[in-house]
């Protein structure tokens, strides 16, 4: 069947495989479409042991992965009880993603989607995009000190990066930013709705006219 999406943003995987051995292990490989990127290897659970035939659905929340937002390529991987690997025909999807609403949190992943699907020769512009964003601090983060300090955090973890552990470091620390960002957004958002609830309500108590109100 066609991969496919749930209301709640997961990824769902329809497979139906058959073997005389008997299916023992299914995989989803999933790749960047076009683009440079190690496979996401995902184990999809069987519900019987050794089954001649399978035919179930599978749920993955892979909100939270670089590859999110992205079109891909999915293949599914059917190991039989002898060891021997069939695999289907690849689908192109684009994964279920977490919507951003805050501006520089959209930046930030969007750099860690470079950062998982570039080549080497994307690593520099990386690094020069997280010091773009952090030119004018008096300016642009007057009363985000914690916000400035912690881009400046990633950009030198990025520029003292060498090892693939650091690059997935650093792409969890823009995870980690961005998150707080939108979560720090929607916290803003929810004191402003209070203080206008609060200050209806005065105007509502002081018998303020309507057109105040």
């Amino acid at each position: 069947g066609k991969v496919g999406r749930t209301e709640h943003d997961a990824l769902k995987i329809p497979l139906t495989a058959g073997d005389d051995y008997g299916v023992v292990a299914v995989k989803a490989i999933i790749k960047p479409h076009g683009r440079y990127g190690k496979p996401l290897v995902v184990d999809l659970p069987l519900d019987g042991v050794s089954a001649k035939t399978v035919s179930q659905t599978s749920y993955r929340d892979l909100t939270a992965h670089p590859y999110a937002g992205l079109d891909v390529d999915i293949v599914l991987q059917a190991i039989d009880g002898a060891g021997q690997s069939g695999f289907s025909k690849p689908q192109r999807f684009t994964l279920p993603a977490r919507v951003f609403t805050n501006a520089l949190a959209r930046a930030l992943i969007e750099q860690r989607q470079v950062l998982a699907t570039g080549d080497v020769r994307q690593r520099s512009r990386v690094t020069d995009t997280l010091d773009a964003l952090t030119i004018a601090p008096d300016k642009f983060y007057q009363d985000q000190i914690n916000v400035y300090l912690g881009l400046r955090t990633i950009y030198w973890s990025m520029k003292s990066a060498n090892e693939s552990a650091d690059y997935a470091r650093v792409q969890d620390l823009l995870w980690q930013m961005a998150t707080n960002l939108e979560r720090g957004g929607l916290m803003s958002a929810a004191e402003q709705l209070r203080r206008l609830q609060q200050m209806i309500t005065q105007a509502l108590e002081q018998g303020s006219p309507q057109g105040v109100i």
